[in-house]
């Protein structure tokens, strides 16, 4: 009867361990493996550098460049509209993961000097919140920024932004001047705003184990350890 019970109580321990894997299968993603929450989300910007008699460049430079995956291939560019406000934006299909650090990298000398990752839940412009802000009046080509959030928080939000407040001076090698004022303007002497270049917005977070399924594990650990006393 012993030996029966002994075998019956293993029997079950491994019925619900085998359960407990395929459980663990489909809610638990690996911990601490970081991954870039951006790919596939949907990209929005106030503008991009269009070319519109030429509907094969005007797709050149659109926002969804900046969160393809494509670092050297793509990019995003704004259009250079003078005193236009600038910024790139992530619309996350659904709430987003606890984000580690946002990665900018940025096309060319077209990098920002100054401006703000800004996470919102709903959207609305007065609802977005400082992530961290940013500045470097460095003009090296293709400027590759981290940015880490502000304090450490485990906020989640539907919408993230880079907030564009000012851009770098112009480099001298550079294929536009600059006016005494720092703004770029165009060979033939119209004034234009700064254009600024994104060629991959990175939003970095690292996968966790559910919660659900540490619960599923130590319920099969229990089992487990009770199918001995049989």
């Amino acid at each position: 009867m012993g030996r029966c019970g002994h075998l019956r109580g293993m029997a079950l321990a491994a019925v619900v361990l085998a359960t407990c894997m395929h459980l663990c299968d489909t809610i638990v993603s690996l911990p601490n493996m970081e991954f870039n929450a951006a790919l596939g989300q949907v990209p929005y910007a106030t503008s991009y550098y269009a070319f519109a008699l030429n509907p094969i460049l005007d797709t050149k430079y659109v926002p969804g460049n900046a969160i393809d995956g494509l670092v050297m291939q793509t990019s995003w560019w704004s259009s250079g509209t003078f005193n236009e406000n600038v910024y790139f934006q992530v619309n996350f299909t659904s709430q987003s993961p606890v984000i580690s650090r946002v990665v900018v990298r940025w096309h060319g000398y077209m990098a920002a000097r100054s401006y703000e990752v800004l996470t919102s839940f709903s959207g609305f412009d007065a609802t977005f919140t400082s992530f961290n802000t940013f500045k470097s009046a460095s003009t090296d080509w293709d400027r590759i920024d981290t940015v880490y959030p502000l304090m450490n928080s485990t906020a989640q939000f539907n919408f993230l932004r880079v907030q564009m407040n000012s851009h770098v001076a112009c480099n001298p090698n550079n294929t536009v001047e600059c006016d005494s004022s720092r703004r770029r303007r165009l060979q033939d002497g119209g004034m234009q705003g700064p254009i600024y270049g994104i060629r991959e917005l990175e939003v970095w977070a690292a996968s966790q184990t559910n919660g659900a399924a540490a619960t599923v594990l130590s319920t099969a650990a229990a089992i487990a350890a009770l199918a001995g006393w049989f």
